[in-house]
């Protein structure tokens, strides 16, 4: 689908400005045929060919657009080469943006249809094993979905456990005790089971999944699944096991220092790029109210170091002590002395451009958990179990917790902000920051900022 979309995409382009058929396309435009790998192996990296994807969700959506954003820059390097050689591959600017548009379509319609199809006609029968806090959790997740309209691509038929429970969803049937899975499998034709038992399960149970497993039956833990649904780890679900096995690899030396280079990269571009913007603002602050356009704040980054962050100031300065006892009560107030220019910048995002200089010192990444004041890790780490593990990575501009949660403005927003954050700790990778910064840009046009 996606070498037509391509080729397609590129003779229609052409078509606007000559008269060309499709096989002369092909022999006079040779180097798309070389350009087919480069995007398919760019849709590879960023999981673009994992069928089960449901591409109604904007997420794999987005996942797609920055595919084509990365192939479209490549596209305009070499239409520059081409064109220094005299062998232009677009005869004009509007061509380049036709066929990148082209593409677009023809490559997320092609997958909407795959997923629409998919999902109608091949839809797994699923049960889930054990009624256990995990279960019950994803049981309530799975309905929310639904409820939704959104597809999961498997029909919940029941749940198996010792007994029948009372705190399981009425919409779920009891099918019986996980002995009898063999004979709930046949009859029922569940070709998905979702593991949600405890430690102290039975080891023949164990023995008869790995069994049903050979029967050609794809087994999944009930807290994978609701990571997937929800982007969220159920923090109180998790235990130290889960910490070493998911969040504290060794294996990743190499992608962190990638990371560290593509930040001090992109930081520096965009700082050059900004810093007329940033003086303009810096002025405008100074004129409205007294004090200095730049705002420090003691933050703790990687491994509990602390660092001072930097921001436009976009409130009137106040007294150190306000709200510096009780996290509680720290927003109260806060609203009252934004002031107008600060408003802007906020909404705009402008604020934060000091933070570039942060990632270039090494103190924050471009994406990462939000840095937070001690006094709010202190709060939470006594009421959340493994807070400080989001001190593993450095901080960042932008995170996963900021793109698909709201604003935290008390300690019991934080709880499930941190879920969050657990979720980029366990799945951080390239692929999931370049989604991350594409969220990002869309939040920062479409969405209001607080």
């Amino acid at each position: 689908m996606d070498i037509f979309a391509l080729l397609g995409s590129g003779f229609l382009s052409e078509v606007l400005s000559s008269n060309i058929t499709f096989g002369e396309y092909i022999r006079t435009h040779f180097t798309v045929i070389y350009l087919i790998l480069p995007f398919i192996a760019i849709a590879f990296v960023l999981d673009l060919y994992y069928t089960v994807r449901d591409f109604r969700h904007y997420r794999a959506a987005i996942r797609l657009l920055v595919a084509i954003t990365i192939f479209s820059l490549i596209l305009a390097v070499i239409g520059k080469i081409q064109g220094s050689i005299g062998h232009p591959f677009f005869h004009s600017s509007l061509q380049f943006w036709v066929f990148t548009g082209l593409l677009i379509i023809f490559t997320y319609l092609s997958r909407l249809a795959l997923s629409l199809f998919r999902f109608q006609v091949f839809i797994r029968n699923a049960i889930i094993i054990g009624d256990t806090p995990a279960s019950r959790l994803l049981m309530r997740s799975i309905a929310l979905e639904l409820q939704a309209g959104h597809l999961l691509g498997f029909n919940t038929i029941g749940y198996v456990a010792e007994k029948s429970s009372a705190e399981a969803p009425s919409a779920l049937d009891y099918l019986g005790r996980p002995l009898d899975i063999p004979d709930i499998r046949r009859k029922r034709d569940v070709t998905l089971m979702i593991y949600a038992l405890d430690s102290r399960a039975n080891h023949k149970v164990n023995e008869l999944l790995v069994r049903e497993r050979l029967h050609g039956v794809h087994l999944i833990s009930a807290v994978g699944l609701y990571q997937a649904i929800t982007g969220r780890v159920p923090h109180h679900l998790i235990d130290a096991g889960w910490l070493i096995e998911e969040c504290l690899r060794s294996n990743r030396f190499a992608q962190a220092h990638l990371k560290t280079l593509l930040d001090k990269a992109v930081a520096l571009f965009l700082g050059a790029l900004s810093l007329p913007v940033l003086l303009v603002a810096a002025m405008l602050i100074r004129r409205e109210s007294p004090g200095p356009a730049i705002f420090r704040q003691e933050r703790i980054g990687q491994h509990g170091q602390p660092f001072t962050m930097y921001k436009l100031r976009t409130m009137r300065e106040a007294s150190p002590e306000v709200g510096l006892r009780n996290p509680e009560n720290w927003h109260d107030g806060q609203e009252a002395r934004i002031t107008r220019i600060g408003q802007f910048l906020r909404r705009t995002h402008i604020d934060e451009i000091p933070q570039l200089w942060n990632v270039l010192k090494g103190d924050m990444s471009l994406v990462g958990p939000r840095p937070e004041m001690e006094m709010f890790i202190k709060a939470s780490e006594g009421e959340i179990p493994f807070y400080r593990l989001r001190l593993d990575v450095k901080p960042g501009l932008t995170g996963w917790a900021q793109v698909a949660f709201r604003h935290t403005s008390d300690l019991a927003a934080y709880q499930e902000k941190f879920e969050y954050d657990l979720y980029y700790l366990s799945h951080r990778s390239l692929q999931l920051d370049l989604e991350i910064i594409a969220r990002t840009v869309f939040t920062m046009l479409f969405k209001r900022s607080r």
